[in-house]
């Protein structure tokens, strides 16, 4: 039974919702995702659908808006996918999407990595940074995004709601899937 291609997620659904950068060098995001949904296709026997913020949300909402609808466009997903880096690890945005999946009953566990290769020494080096990064995570030195001050001040506040701990948890158990995608790197 079966051998066909998996079944597609369903209007308004999609397979995986992309965590990522926007400090990050496009192409290598590009790079990254592409690289991952090739492994999906191989796997599944069809393209997946990605649910992508910059490509999918409204573009008429403020940040703060936009902010409040991640766990919506979350809930459409049946998995994360983190295009793993320092920088994501950095992001206080990011963070509240890993935090926001596992507060709506996501887990790591339903979540893949690809490794952005930024920096010098190639991807091996880009891999270990990546490790390191989500490893030493802290939400209070994540950075609220540059472009979006009007979310700012309720991402300073996401790790409160539960405790900095558990919002530090919730982020650092990604570690597990950066770690995956890091050694098949190697």
């Amino acid at each position: 039974a079966g051998t066909g291609p998996a079944p597609s997620p369903g209007p308004g659904r999609a397979d995986a919702y992309v965590v990522h950068a926007v400090d990050d060098d496009p192409y290598l995001r590009a790079e990254a995702l592409c690289a991952w949904a090739e492994a999906f296709e191989a796997s599944r026997g069809r393209s997946p659908a990605v649910w992508i913020d910059v490509r999918c949300a409204d573009v008429s909402l403020d940040s703060a808006e936009l902010l409040a609808h991640v766990p919506a466009y979350l809930v459409r997903c049946r998995a994360l996918v983190v295009l793993a880096s320092p920088a994501v690890a950095d992001s206080l945005w990011c963070a509240g999407e890993l935090y926001a999946w596992t507060a709506l009953g996501g887990t790591p566990e339903a979540a893949e990595a690809a490794i952005v290769a930024t920096g010098a020494g190639g991807r091996q080096a880009a891999a270990r940074r990546a490790v390191e990064a989500f490893d030493a995570f802290h939400a209070m030195h994540a950075r609220p995004p540059r472009v979006m001050a009007d979310a700012a001040d309720a991402l300073r506040r996401a790790p409160e709601v539960e405790g900095v701990g558990p919002f530090n948890r919730a982020v650092r158990s990604f570690l597990g899937p950066v770690r995956r995608a890091a050694a098949a790197v190697e």
